[in-house]
């Protein structure tokens, strides 16, 4: 008989081939990693003003909090999520995957880092992030629910989708990014780090790290009620889940994604969700495992697909080809 987890904390134990791995339902099966819990939020995007450092991203102003340390040009990165060419949000219908499944989204949020832009002498230049609480280091967490309709239960208001910061000028002709958080940053402890870090609905346990992308639906008319999509890091071996690895994880489940761009100043990136899922049936879910795709070595059937469309081999959790198959993320030059 087939098992759900639904996403409250239920604590479960999976008998894996090295040893006993015990978390929440909503964890990552090998790394002991817990899970639902919410947002705590930070600012908000939604417009045309400026950033104020504390406050909101409101789109295409300058930022004029704790502004950078650097000298150079002041670049934008803007993100942006839909369904099919369209829009994303909490209230509208969507049909998702292998078997057209009626679905609403719950919660969309992810992190980026090492955003690099290459100049025309072929030299790779790190973008310096303003910073704010949504921005921290070579980091920044981007958030594109708004806690109304189906993400009302985990949401926050607040949204996030423009990375800000400066390059030094020059020509650039591409630009690269990791999707998830650097090892370094990723196995912290939540509960003291810094914003955006502290966000508790986007962190497992040290053991495990954070939640690199968080994409969750509820789905109507399926004995799956509740879809999730989790990016982690997995293979993670420390002597408890709450203590931090010394060493990589097997899996980083680090997707890197580079871009063709005609400026730097501001270019837009965009992630289609219906593409994402295109090769995934949502109405299934593996037995005995959390649902969805948790990144779990045990979830292939749920993961292997999403895995792909992010240009991921999902047996290493390592790029396939530099991730230059990836099918779901696109980028245009804002003029």
């Amino acid at each position: 008989m087939k098992s759900l987890f639904p996403p409250s904390n239920i604590l479960f134990c999976t008998v894996l081939l090295f040893g006993l791995s015990c978390g929440e339902s909503d964890s990552n099966n090998e790394n002991g990693n817990n899970g639902h819990s919410s947002n705590n939020g930070h600012g908000s995007n939604n417009g045309h003003g400026s950033n104020n450092g504390h406050g909101s991203n409101n789109g295409h102003g300058s930022n004029n909090g704790h502004g950078t340390n650097g000298h150079g040009d002041e670049v934008e990165l803007e993100f942006a999520m839909q369904v099919d060419g369209k829009a994303l949000d909490c209230s509208s219908d969507y049909t998702l995957g292998t078997k057209s499944t009626k679905s609403k989204l719950a919660d969309a949020r992810f992190f980026v880092s090492s955003i690099e832009y290459r100049n025309t002498s072929g030299e790779w230049l790190e973008m310096e992030l303003s910073s704010n609480k949504w921005q921290y280091k070579n980091l920044a967490l981007l958030d594109f629910e708004d806690a109304t309709g189906a993400c009302s239960d985990s949401g926050t208001p607040e949204m996030y989708k423009i990375v800000n910061g400066t390059l030094p000028s020059g020509n650039y002709d591409k630009v690269r990014f990791s999707l998830g958080v650097p090892f370094e940053l990723n196995h912290i402890d939540n509960a003291s780090a810094a914003a955006p870090l502290d966000t508790p609905g986007m962190y497992w346990v040290w053991r495990g790290g954070y939640k690199f992308l968080k994409i969750d639906w509820k789905v109507e008319g399926s004995a799956v009620p509740r879809y999730n999509t989790h990016l982690g890091s997995t293979g993670c071996i420390s002597t408890t889940p709450t203590t931090p690895p010394e060493k990589a994880c097997s899996n980083p489940n680090l997707a890197t994604l580079e871009f063709d761009i005609t400026s730097q100043i501001h270019n837009i990136v965009t992630l289609d969700l219906k593409k994402m899922l295109a090769e995934t049936d949502l109405s299934v879910n593996a037995m005995d495992t959390p649902p969805g795709c948790q990144s779990s070595p045990m979830e292939s059937s749920d993961c292997e697909k999403i895995f792909s469309a992010l240009g991921m081999d999902f047996s290493t959790g390592e790029c396939s080809g530099d991730c230059a198959g990836q099918t779901t993320f696109s980028l245009i030059t804002h003029h």
